[in-house]
C-alpha cells in the first residue's frame, strides 16, 4: 500500500506500459487508510497512472500536464474512462481515473477471435460515442487502439470505455513525444498523422475503422514494419475479408478513408452503427485470418505525394461524394440552406470493390468542419494582479465561454453583478449539492444544471433544494436555452427541461448547436454549415450569418464574439440582431476562445455597453451599436483590470488609462475606480494604505489571489484566494473567498471555495474542489 497526496492510497500494481505504469487504488476521506469512510462505507475504487520518472523532468511536459487539468476532468460519457483528478507529489504525477474491470478488447481478441458482426456494430457505436464527448472537448485521442479500449464488466454485455484520450493531449506541447517521435501505434494510424500533419477528429475515426476491420476477421488491414505500414497506410486501399455483411464493409471502408475529409464524424458511425445493429444479430463471425487480403493501390494516395490522379488530369471533379442536399449556402445566399437533421446518416453508396483499375475507395457524402487542437496559454507568477478575467472564465451553458472581467448579464449595476452585492457581515450557505462534475446557470442566475451521477436541474429561487428533473445528457450537446429552460441532449435526444421539470421539443433547426442564451435570445450554431443563428423566446429565427464558425463561441448579454475559420477572421456580432459590428484577421491562429478569450485583442467582457480591441499597445473601444467611441494607447491586459459591473466606451478607456504596470490591478466599481496591487507571496493586498490579510493556504506557502470586483457601493472589495497545495487548510475546499472593507482593510465575511458567479438576489455560487468539479454551494452574503 503506498500513498499518494491526502486523498488517494495506492493498493496494487496492475499493468506496465511505455507511459508508466497503472495502480490500482482509491480515495480515502479523513485519511481513512482502511479505505472505509466516517460512516464505514467503501471508498472510490480508481485507477492511477502513474507517469514516467524521465518524463517528469521535462519542464514543458510538467506546465502541459497541470494546464490540461480543466479540460480533461470535464469530458463526461458513459464510453470514455472519466478522468477525476491529477496529482502532482514532487516527482510523482499521476492522472486518476475510473477503475474499469474485464478486461480490454485486445485481450477478447486475443482469446475468443473475430466478433459477431453485431457485436462490431455495438462497439463501434459505444467507441464513436466516447470519441463525440473527447471531440467535443477539442482533444484528439491519437492512439486509438483495442488496447485503449476497456470492456466493463459491471454491465451485460460488457460496456465499452476508452481510455487514455489524456496522454496524448499533454504530450502535444513538449514539441517531441518523448515516446515514439509520433505518438500512436502505426498498425493503427491514421495517414496523414504518418505524413506529420496535425491530428484531427477524422484521426481517431480512421483508427477507428482498423479496430473494426481487426475485431471482423481478427488481423488489420496493413502488417509490416514501420515503413511498409507507412506505405499502406498512405497508399493501398484496404482488401476485404470474407465473411463481413455489405452494410458493415460500408461503413468501415469509409472509416479508412486516405482524405481526412472523406470520413464520417464520430456522431455519423455511432449513429449508423446503432441502426444497423438489430439486422446483423445472429449472422456468424467471419472467419479468422492470419494475413490481411491483399490490398490494392489508392488514387487518392497521389494527392499526398504532390501528384495529379488522372481523373483530374482533365481539369476540376467535384469534391468526392459531396451530396448537394447536404451543400452549404454560399455566403451570398439568403435562404436557409439544405441539412440534414442532426440524426442523419450518410448515404452511403452501395460497395464496389476496390481495384487497381478504378483507383477509387467509393464516393463519399459529407460535410465536415476542420478542427484544431492547439497548445494552452502560458500563466506568469509572482507580484501579479488579480487574474480575475481568467479564474472567473465560467461554463455557463454548452461549452459557451462567458468570461468576464465583470460577473453578470444585464442592465445598470444588474442584480446578478458583483457590484449589486452588498459589503456584508456573513455568509450564510443555502443549497449544498455535492460532487458536481459539471454546472450551468441559466442567464437570470434562476436556475441551475449540475452533472454528478445524472444531469439534475434546480430552481433556485429557494422554494426547494431538491432537483425539479434529472436525466442523462451529454454536457458538450447540453446547457441553458433561455431563462427557463435548460437544453438536454445527446446523440439521439434534444428536449427542453423548463423549471418545473416538464420537458418540451425546442424549437429551431434539428441540426443546431447551442452556444449560449441571454434572456432574449438563444445563439446556436448549423452543425453541417457553421452557420451562426438565433432564435427569439418563441423559436423563431431572428438572424443568421453565413459562415464557418468554430466550435466555441462567447456569448454575452450584448455580444456574440465568433471565429470564422474559412474566412481566417474574428467577428463581434450584436447578440439582439445579429448585426456585425467589427471584424479582424485571425493570424491563423489555432487556438481556441477558450485558451485565448481574447482574439485578435478583441474583448467582450467589460459589460453590454462596449467592447474592445487591444494590440499592441493601442485600444478601441466600440459602442454596444458598434461606433468606434474611444483609441489610445494603454498597458492593459487581459489580466490587469476589473469591472464590477458594466462600463461605458467612455469609462473603459479610463480604466485603460489608469494601468500604468502589471504589478497593480486596475479596479472599477459602480462610481470609482481604485488600484490594487496583490503580493501572493505575502497573501496581501494592497489598497491606498490599507493592507488585507488574506488568509494564507499554510504558514510556509504563497497565495494564488484574485480580485472579483468592488462591494457595497464601493466600500469593499471582494477577492478569492486558491490553492492547489495538500498542505493548505483549504485543500479540500480549492480555497477561501473574503470581503474586505476599503474603510479599514478589516474582513467582512469569508467562505470556503472557489468563486463561481453573483447569483442575484446578494447571492454567490461557489465550488468546493480542486478542478472543475466538486461540491457547488449557493449562499447569500448577509447584510445585517
Amino acid at each position: 500500500m503506498r500513498r499518494l497526496g491526502s486523498n488517494y492510497v495506492l493498493d496494487q500494481r496492475i499493468g506496465r506500459g511505455a507511459q508508466g505504469e497503472v495502480w490500482r487504488g482509491r480515495s480515502v476521506s479523513d485519511h481513512q487508510e482502511d479505505g472505509r469512510g466516517s460512516e464505514g462505507t467503501q471508498q472510490d475504487v480508481l485507477a492511477f497512472k502513474i507517469l514516467r520518472a524521465d518524463l517528469v523532468e521535462d519542464e514543458g511536459l510538467v506546465g502541459r500536464f497541470v494546464k490540461e487539468r480543466t479540460t480533461l476532468t470535464r469530458i463526461r460519457s458513459p464510453y470514455v474512462v472519466n478522468i477525476r483528478d491529477f496529482v502532482i507529489e514532487g516527482t510523482t504525477f499521476a492522472i486518476v481515473m475510473d477503475y474499469v474491470p474485464g478486461g480490454d478488447l485486445r485481450g477478447k481478441l486475443a482469446s475468443d477471435g473475430p466478433l459477431p458482426p453485431a457485436e462490431v456494430a455495438r462497439i463501434g457505436a459505444h467507441v464513436a460515442q466516447g470519441l463525440m464527448a473527447v471531440h467535443a472537448a477539442d482533444v484528439v485521442h491519437r492512439d486509438v487502439k483495442p488496447a485503449n479500449i476497456l470492456l466493463d464488466s459491471t454491465t451485460d454485455p460488457a460496456t465499452p470505455r476508452v481510455v487514455d484520450f489524456g496522454i496524448a493531449r499533454i504530450h502535444n506541447a513538449v514539441g517531441t513525444d518523448h515516446l515514439t517521435g509520433i505518438l500512436g501505434t502505426p498498425l493503427y494510424m491514421a495517414p496523414e498523422i504518418l505524413l506529420g500533419e496535425v491530428p484531427r477528429p477524422a484521426s481517431d475515426l480512421y483508427s477507428l475503422g482498423i479496430v473494426l476491420y481487426q475485431s471482423c476477421c481478427g488481423v488489420t488491414p496493413f502488417v509490416g514494419d514501420p515503413g511498409q505500414l507507412l506505405g499502406q497506410h498512405v497508399g493501398r486501399l484496404p482488401g476485404r475479408p470474407e465473411g463481413i455483411p455489405d452494410s458493415l464493409w460500408r461503413i468501415l471502408n469509409h472509416l479508412l478513408a486516405k482524405r481526412p475529409e472523406q470520413r464520417p464524424t464520430a456522431q455519423q458511425v455511432a449513429h449508423d452503427l446503432e441502426e444497423l445493429q438489430p439486422s446483423l444479430d445472429g449472422l456468424p463471425p467471419a472467419p479468422r485470418i492470419a494475413t490481411p487480403p491483399a490490398s490494392a493501390p489508392s488514387a487518392d494516395s497521389l494527392a499526398f505525394g504532390g501528384g495529379v490522379p488522372p481523373t483530374m488530369a482533365a481539369g476540376p471533379r467535384p469534391a468526392q461524394g459531396y451530396s448537394p442536399a447536404f451543400a452549404p449556402a454560399s455566403s451570398g445566399d439568403m435562404a436557409s440552406p439544405a441539412a440534414p437533421p442532426s440524426n442523419a446518416s450518410y448515404q452511403y453508396p452501395a460497395y464496389t470493390p476496390a481495384t487497381a483499375a478504378s483507383g477509387q475507395s467509393g464516393q463519399y457524402r459529407l460535410v465536415q468542419p476542420p478542427g484544431g487542437y492547439p497548445p494552452p496559454r502560458r500563466r506568469r507568477r509572482g507580484w501579479k494582479i488579480a487574474v480575475a478575467a481568467v479564474l472567473a472564465v465560467a461554463l455557463t451553458g454548452a461549452g459557451v465561454l462567458a468570461v468576464r472581467h465583470f460577473l453578470f448579464n444585464g442592465p445598470d449595476v444588474p442584480g446578478d453583478s458583483v457590484a449589486a452585492l452588498p459589503a456584508g457581515k456573513g455568509f450564510s450557505e443555502q443549497l449544498r449539492l455535492p460532487n458536481g462534475y459539471k454546472q450551468y446557470v441559466s442567464p437570470d442566475g434562476g436556475m441551475l444544471a449540475v452533472e454528478s451521477d445524472k444531469w439534475a436541474v434546480y430552481r433556485l429561487d429557494g422554494t426547494k433544494s431538491e432537483p425539479v428533473w434529472k436525466g442523462d445528457c451529454y454536457a458538450h450537446m447540453s446547457g441553458f436555452w433561455d431563462d427557463s429552460h435548460f437544453l438536454c441532449a445527446d446523440s439521439h435526444k434534444r428536449e427542453l427541461i423548463s423549471s418545473n421539470g416538464k420537458s418540451s421539443t425546442p424549437p429551431g433547426p434539428s441540426d443546431s448547436r447551442l452556444k449560449g442564451a441571454t434572456a432574449d435570445r438563444t445563439v446556436l450554431t448549423a452543425a453541417y454549415t457553421g452557420d451562426l443563428l438565433a432564435l427569439d423566446r418563441n423559436g423563431k429565427e431572428v438572424w443568421r450569418t453565413y459562415g464557418k464558425f468554430s466550435s466555441d463561441v462567447i456569448v454575452t448579454e450584448s455580444f456574440v464574439l465568433a471565429v470564422d475559420k474559412d474566412a481566417d477572421t474574428v467577428q463581434v456580432f450584436s447578440t439582439s440582431t445579429g448585426k456585425k459590428l467589427a471584424s479582424s484577421s485571425f493570424g491563423g491562429s489555432d487556438k481556441t476562445l477558450e485558451e485565448d478569450p481574447h482574439p485578435a485583442g478583441f474583448g467582450v467582457d467589460a459589460g453590454n455597453k462596449a467592447f474592445y480591441q487591444i494590440q499592441d499597445g493601442k485600444y478601441t473601444i466600440w459602442d454596444a451599436e458598434g461606433r468606434r467611441k474611444e483609441t489610445g494607447t494603454t498597458k492593459a491586459s487581459s489580466s490587469n483590470w476589473v469591472a464590477s459591473t458594466s462600463v461605458t466606451p467612455k469609462e473603459l478607456a479610463g480604466i485603460f488609462k489608469k494601468v500604468d504596470t502589471d504589478s497593480v490591478n486596475v479596479i472599477r466599481g459602480k462610481e470609482k475606480t481604485i488600484k490594487a496591487a496583490i503580493s501572493n507571496s505575502q497573501c496581501k493586498v494592497r489598497v491606498g494604505g490599507k493592507t488585507m490579510a488574506v488568509p494564507a493556504p499554510a504558514s510556509e506557502d504563497s497565495c494564488s489571489i484574485s480580485v472579483f470586483g468592488l462591494t457595497g457601493d464601493d466600500s469593499a472589495i471582494l477577492v478569492g484566494s486558491r490553492t492547489d497545495s495538500d498542505k493548505s487548510v483549504y485543500y479540500d475546499k480549492g480555497g477561501v473567498v473574503a470581503a474586505y472593507s476599503l474603510k479599514d482593510g478589516s474582513m467582512l465575511w469569508k467562505a470556503t471555495g472557489r468563486f463561481s458567479r453573483a447569483l442575484g438576489d446578494n447571492r454567490i455560487m461557489l465550488v468546493e474542489g480542486l478542478s472543475s468539479s466538486g461540491n457547488i454551494v449557493v449562499g447569500t452574503v448577509n447584510d445585517g
